[in-house]
């Protein structure tokens, strides 16, 4: 589950990252640490099962599982076995690993510091097309940190990154343009550009120079469900951004996007395959009340639970989100990695919300000196059906009239039919 709701702009979250965007002397913004999206907590009966499925050689548990060691989510905090288990990841190939390794290092952060081996992974990362990695690249180069000066190399990597809506990176480019001559600059987007056809000639599995294929890897799971009998599906925003190809499991053929919502986190995502069956949103999702049951079906960790979908129940602990945002739920609902997206259903089983972030304990007691223990949210029903009704997309809504509270098993019975793992690949 993510970290990330700095597009809140909140005054308690602006704290908890302002680590994240320091300035220097250069004019630009220094490396983001990265990944910028933590898990959740995992729960007790479920960290062996992480960790098993780690030692199996599963580079999504790994990852998770550096997460876990680092941010002390449920474990001792333990900064040298997060760098182990990034380590094992991003010796697989594994670029959000890498990008992570690379923070580490130059941060001497569970490792003796050394930013030369932060360029060097970075530099690996960047190199298959991780847009955090190529960020924090760009600037190295540019200031000559773990890496000669370079303005050329500093700016052509940066923009690399710019073109992937890395705002940071737009701002640092903006920066370093100012301080390069015209040759400089051109020569710098004459890179990024060769760059990019290179990087997106491996991505899209065409053969290379040594005859042999390049490999898609997979870099995160979400989830995501029906909201109509074309096939069109809502997930959280964080889960599709970046990914250069999605995959349902199950399905052959690749989903797209279609239209999203970044500053709510919301994304409509086209779905493969035939629609047998759909969500049903609640007409009138702001009656939901403080304390009111509700319900989160979704395929957390699915590398190592039940294929079948988990259920987890909850309640409505706050109308609003970080900020007082009135766009969020918060709820009690437990949440792990993978969840992002799952649908949120009130005692009925109407939608009326959509998963999108737990808050970190490790920020919380960095900015405030208190943990805040399953601390979730979810954008509101109000919210996610503006924005279906704002792209015109038909949904089917819940009746005004009364109707019966189903078992919570009938509830997971149906949402299981329409609710679906969604793949990130790279």
């Amino acid at each position: 589950m993510p970290v990330s709701g700095a597009r809140r702009g909140s005054h308690l979250l602006g704290m908890v990252l302002a680590s994240m965007a320091v300035a220097v002397t250069s004019g630009c913004r220094d490396p983001e640490r990265a990944p910028s999206v933590a898990p959740a907590t995992p729960a007790a009966s479920t960290f062996n099962v992480l960790r098993s499925a780690a030692e199996r050689g599963d580079v999504e548990a790994q990852r998770n599982l550096a997460w876990v060691y680092l941010e002390g989510r449920g474990v001792h905090k333990d900064s040298a076995m997060a760098v182990r288990w990034w380590r094992r990841a991003a010796d697989r190939g594994d670029s959000s690993a890498q990008n992570s390794l690379a923070w580490m290092y130059f941060n001497g952060e569970g490792i003796a510091q050394d930013s030369g081996a932060a360029v060097r992974w970075w530099k690996l990362a960047g190199t298959q097309g991780n847009a955090p990695a190529q960020d924090s690249l760009g600037w190295a180069y540019f200031n000559g940190v773990g890496a000669p000066a370079d303005a050329v190399l500093g700016y052509a990597w940066t923009n690399l990154a710019a073109g992937q809506g890395i705002d940071r990176a737009r701002i640092n480019r903006d920066a370093f343009e100012k301080r390069m001559s015209a040759a400089q600059v051109g020569q710098a987007q004459k890179l990024s550009s060769a760059w990019k056809a290179e990087i997106d000639r491996l991505a899209s599995g065409l053969v290379n120079g040594a005859g042999s294929a390049a490999r898609w890897q997979k870099v995160s799971e979400g989830t995501v469900f029906l909201v109509n009998d074309d096939g069109k599906a809502v997930t959280a925003n964080h889960v599709v951004a970046g990914c250069r190809q999605l995959r349902v499991r199950g399905r052959s053929g690749r989903a797209r996007v279609l239209h999203t919502d970044p500053k709510n986190d919301l994304a409509l995502v086209q779905l493969p395959g035939v629609t047998t069956a759909a969500a049903t949103l609640a007409s009138q999702p702001e009656r939901l009340r403080q304390g009111d049951t509700v319900i989160v079906f979704g395929f957390p960790l699915n590398s190592v639970l039940s294929a079948g979908g988990n259920l987890t129940p909850g309640i409505v602990s706050a109308l609003t989100g970080l900020g007082n945002d009135p766009n969020q739920l918060q709820i009690t609902a437990p949440i792990q990695p993978g969840s992002s997206g799952s649908p949120v259903m009130d005692d009925k089983g109407k939608v009326v919300g959509v998963v999108s972030m737990s808050l970190s304990n490790a920020r919380m007691i960095e900015a405030t000196g208190a943990s805040g223990q399953n601390v979730n949210f979810a954008v509101s029903g109000a919210r996610l059906n503006a924005f279906l009704d704002s792209h015109r997309v038909a949904y089917r809504r819940s009746g005004r009239f009364f109707s019966r509270t189903p078992p919570i098993a009938d509830i997971a019975d149906q949402a299981r039919e329409w609710t679906l793992v969604l793949e990130c690949w790279k």
